[in-house]
């Protein structure tokens, strides 16, 4: 029978002699890296304690081990598809612009308005409506 270090390699002890633990249930303590991207595992079991250090964390489930005080698992998970944004926004100052899939370009602006952002809804190719009342929806963005 392998040990548990064994079978996942990054174990820093592991007690045997005398674990001290309750019967009948396994207990299981983790402690997060700041950052998400690692974890402290404690397992204590009627048999024997071991602890697991540095655990490397896939960044697809950090999201659902973690949970968040604002923002869902499944909002969070969304970063992953809007290059580490939960929310895409973009950015301009005096030198970069910064755009919604989060790549940064170099700009000289001048001191005239520029179109920052301009958003039109889809039409329904499907109505025959006019779109007249529909243009109350489009709208822009100017920096200077």
């Amino acid at each position: 029978l392998p040990l548990i270090s064994d079978l996942v390699g990054r174990i820093v002890s592991e007690d045997f002699i005398s674990p001290n633990n309750p019967p009948n249930q396994i207990e299981f303590n983790a402690n997060f890296a700041p950052d998400l991207r690692s974890v402290n595992l404690t397992m204590a079991a009627p048999l024997f304690t071991a602890q697991f250090k540095n655990l490397r964390l896939n960044r697809n489930i950090r999201p659902w081990v973690v949970m968040h005080p604002d923002y869902t698992p499944l909002q969070l998970a969304d970063k992953h598809f809007f290059k580490g944004q939960a929310f895409p926004s973009c950015v301009v100052d005096n030198s970069l612009a910064q755009t919604f899939d989060n790549k940064t370009y170099p700009i000289n602006l001048g001191k005239c308005w520029y179109t920052m952002f301009h958003y039109t809804p889809k039409e329904d190719p499907t109505s025959s409506e006019s779109s007249s009342e529909d243009d109350q929806d489009n709208f822009s963005v100017l920096v200077r």
